[in-house]
């Protein structure tokens, strides 16, 4: 059991990994950069609401499939407080929210919602990395207690 959450939380970190790399090197990690790729620019056209659409709905199933599995291991975490999962789990879902539509915002109200963008990405991008670390620390805790009882 202990293997394949292992195994889970080890492909999500490097899925983590290649979702900053490809963000950083597409979109850009400047809120200039966000609003650029969105609105365009003189060598790029701006991004269609069909193009939005195209790219939100796989996003919306990975990120519900993500949090589950994520949040489902870190839920039976005994170190964390009961209060801290439900806190972290609401602001996860925020900040997955907030990433997924501030597009849509640059698109429709101007780059003034780049800033937005990168607040919604970076903070989900933390908060996934935060678990993930906590997960692992504690999978490790319990699979070395568990060598230590055998021995």
């Amino acid at each position: 059991m202990h293997l394949l959450a292992m195994i889970f939380l080890l492909l999500l970190t490097m899925q983590l990994i290649s979702g900053v790399l490809l963000f950083s090197l597409n979109v850009g990690v400047l809120p200039s950069e966000i609003a650029s790729y969105y609105l365009g620019s003189e060598y790029t056209p701006a991004k269609s609401m069909e193009t939005l659409v195209k790219v939100t709905l796989p996003h919306l199933l990975g990120f519900g499939f993500v949090l589950m599995g994520v949040m489902h291991l870190y839920f039976f975490i005994d170190e964390v407080t009961q209060t801290k999962k439900i806190v972290l789990l609401f602001i996860i879902v925020v900040s997955a929210v907030i990433d997924l539509l501030s597009p849509y915002l640059i698109l429709l109200f101007g780059s003034s919602f780049a800033m937005l963008k990168l607040f919604g990405f970076v903070s989900f991008e933390l908060i996934i990395t935060y678990i993930l670390y906590v997960s692992i620390r504690s999978i490790i805790k319990k699979s070395l207690n568990k060598l230590k009882v055998k021995n």
